[in-house]
């Protein structure tokens, strides 16, 4: 029992010598849990207005990217139409260049027709002559034809 005795006086002085540090070191332990926490309450306010501020770009960026999008889509139709006018009219001078160069290549061909003809006329005449014409026709022709360029050359000088 003297053991129970001691120990309860010990706790005795003990708690009275140590009870005002002790409240000491507890008050202030207690105010600065009490300063953390305003801090962490400080910046947990901090931290949620920035967090509202990057909710509020992050739409405005979601915003602009879909105008973005639109205005992109809108200059790509844009574009697509310009480029089918475009080919449009190279379609079209191409073939009016197709056209053109057709017909200067049929009217060359007419006129390589022309001159073959003309050409086989010509000796198919000058041929015919030879067989038919004999030296009595040879002669009625040769005085024609003097007779003819004397009118042409007389017409020029103005004699009749």
């Amino acid at each position: 029992m003297m053991e129970w005795i001691n120990f309860i006086l010990f706790v005795g002085v003990l708690a009275y010598f140590l009870r005002e540090p002790l409240l000491d070191f507890l008050g202030d332990r207690s105010e600065r849990i009490h300063q953390e926490l305003e801090k962490i309450a400080k910046q947990k306010k901090v931290i949620e207005a920035r967090l509202e501020d990057y909710k509020k770009r992050l739409d405005i960026a979601g915003l602009e990217i879909e105008n973005l999008k639109k205005e992109f889509q809108s200059e790509g139709e844009t574009e697509k139409k310009n480029l089918i006018q475009k080919a449009q009219k190279y379609s079209e001078k191409i073939r009016e260049d197709a056209k053109r160069m057709t017909e200067q290549e049929l009217n060359k061909a007419r006129h390589i027709l022309r001159r073959k003809t003309f050409l086989l006329a010509v000796d198919l005449a000058q041929k015919k002559l030879q067989q038919e014409v004999g030296p009595a026709d040879q002669e009625r022709l040769a005085r024609w034809g003097i007779g003819h360029l004397e009118r042409v050359k007389g017409a020029r000088t103005g004699i009749s």
